[in-house]
């Protein structure tokens, strides 16, 4: 359809269309972070629940630890995998 004949668009209905898309990409990176966080509890809580997390210091013997113990929480609060440091 040739351009002269399409009708104009309702006014207003092209800001309210970046409006919404503006709203919406702000909702998702908030959601996306938000997200990725409680993600991370929620693993951290699992492995815990299970007693695959132990905290441990610099004078913690690694090796020592129960074989059900898959990550290690530092001081600092560093997670680590046991075997793929």
């Amino acid at each position: 359809m040739p351009d002269a004949a399409r009708p104009d668009p309702p006014a207003g209905a092209l800001e309210d269309a970046v409006a919404a898309l503006e709203e919406a990409t702000a909702s998702l990176r908030g959601a996306g972070a938000r997200t990725a966080a409680d993600e991370r509890e929620r693993y951290l809580r699992r492995l815990e629940e299970r007693g695959a997390l132990a905290d441990v210091d610099e004078s913690t013997d690694l090796s020592a630890l129960p074989p059900g113990v898959t990550h290690v929480r530092h001081p600092d609060g560093h997670v680590e995998r046991l075997g793929y440091s």
